[in-house]
């Protein structure tokens, strides 16, 4: 049941269409139901420039984070016996700085609200 899903999620992430991701951390699942036997290794590159290499024999997925924006390429690297490597690739694109500020000063607002009706709820008593 669980090697089903991983590879429903896996089949889903490759299609040819690249995600787009907003917030710097990807999930990725190795797309072979026996990785164990048949992944050896996984490597990521950002603008055709190596990022990560790593091995992945006996891994069901693994996540990425720390991502700056840009375009990156992750590339599966099947056992010897296999020709073909698998590539997905996805995009990083942070949200803006002023959506952050602008649910930053919400949050603050918010947050000070609680603690003034907190306040006078404790000086009623």
């Amino acid at each position: 049941m669980k090697s089903t899903f991983l590879l429903l999620l896996a089949l889903c992430f490759n299609s040819n269409a690249s995600q787009i991701i907003n917030e710097g951390y990807i999930s990725l699942v190795i797309p072979h139901l026996d990785c164990e036997k048949r992944c050896l290794k996984v490597s990521v590159t950002k603008e055709r420039k190596p990022y990560i290499e790593q091995k992945i024999s006996h891994q069901d997925a693994f996540t990425l984070s720390g991502l700056s924006d840009g375009n990156y390429q992750v590339t599966y690297y099947p056992s010897k016996g296999s020709q073909t490597a698998i590539t997905n690739e996805f995009t990083v694109q942070h949200h803006a700085l002023t959506k952050a500020l602008t649910v930053f000063i919400i949050g603050a607002i918010l947050f000070c609200a609680l603690i003034l009706r907190l306040l006078k709820i404790k000086q009623e008593e």
